[in-house]
């Protein structure tokens, strides 16, 4: 199902996906415990999916990348990392693990951000841009007043070929977060054409209608069993085309 697709206007060479699910790492009774993840991986793709997007729940918190990183061979899915600019991790920093984790799985690793409120945009597409630029050859500066980085390297890094995709899961999509993103998950529609940047993937719960006739689909799952994600990627897999 998974397949290479460039986009226009790219350098950069993304994986693409059918199906995608997003889950909660926790080490309490809020998420999938990360010994899992493994065996959640190996269940989920033999039963259709072809993207796991993992986040970190807030009072039980396991790094998704590090988490990512632990079973980033052992499979050959899409690997997305969520990371919420209210856990107050420096978007530099986290975009240096990232690189990392997608030299262990060349061209089908994904970084996103994730921010709290209404009035998040500009940060997050600040931590993007961060993001995005420590993927490129140094010295890089980028970002504003909340994120930044001056005169920056980040070695070694994947080549283009193999490349993290950088963006963000949204509510709503500015123009100048658009700008900056190389992937996005979206919790509503949007008005993007599928010839513009970013790439623009529908996110829905898992109780949600799941739109038909549309290329790609990530679908949240709440809670803490695997048996449960593993029964939900068995129905929507059924429905996929």
């Amino acid at each position: 199902m998974s397949r290479w697709a460039r986009n226009p206007g790219y350098n950069k060479t993304m994986r693409t996906f059918s199906l995608g699910v997003s889950i909660t790492s926790s080490l309490g009774d809020d998420g999938i415990d990360p010994g899992s993840l493994s065996t959640l991986a190996s269940r989920i793709a033999a039963l259709g999916a072809d993207a796991l997007f993992v986040a970190s729940s807030e009072t039980h918190i396991i790094e998704p990348v590090t988490a990512l990183a632990a079973i980033a061979t052992s499979n050959d899915l899409v690997l997305g990392a969520i990371v919420s600019l209210g856990s107050g991790r420096n978007p530099s920093i986290v975009a240096k693990s990232a690189t990392s984790l997608a030299l262990l799985a060349p061209g089908r690793c994904a970084l996103l951000f994730e921010g709290g409120g209404a009035d998040d945009d500009p940060h997050l597409a600040e931590a993007v841009q961060v993001a995005v630029a420590l993927m490129q050859d140094g010295p890089v500066s980028a970002g504003g007043a909340e994120f930044f980085v001056r005169d920056a390297y980040n070695e070694p890094r994947p080549a283009d070929v193999d490349a993290l995709a950088v963006g963000a899961v949204v509510s709503r999509l500015t123009t100048r977060l658009a700008s900056a993103c190389d992937l996005v998950l979206a919790r509503v529609e949007t008005d993007l054409g599928r010839d513009q940047r970013p790439r623009v993937v529908p996110l829905r719960n898992e109780s949600a209608a799941v739109p038909i006739g549309i290329e790609s689909l990530v679908v949240q799952i709440d809670g803490g069993s695997a048996d449960h994600v593993a029964d939900v990627v068995a129905r929507l897999a059924s429905k996929r085309p």
